[in-house]
């Protein structure tokens, strides 16, 4: 079974990076397919630079123009 992992974020850029390496350290062999990140209007917008490579082929980021809330975000995803 494979797994996505959606991820509904606002002005947090360093957390989100912590997210990232702690999904890349624990998930090494794990069953994810896709990581889908809304970036729920951030000021100034995510830049997803310091991902691990292993992780970059399965990122998808989303951005939304202005902060929607954790529902109506997730309904981007």
């Amino acid at each position: 079974m494979d797994v996505s992992i959606c991820i509904v974020s606002w002005n947090r850029p360093q957390e989100l990076r912590c997210l990232l390496r702690s999904i890349h350290d624990n998930l090494q062999q794990g069953p994810v397919r896709e990581i889908l990140i809304l970036d729920n209007g951030s000021c100034p917008p995510y830049e997803l630079t310091s991902v691990p490579e292993a992780l970059s082929d399965k990122l998808r980021l989303i951005r939304s123009e202005a902060n929607l809330g954790c529902p109506a975000g997730r309904n981007l995803l």
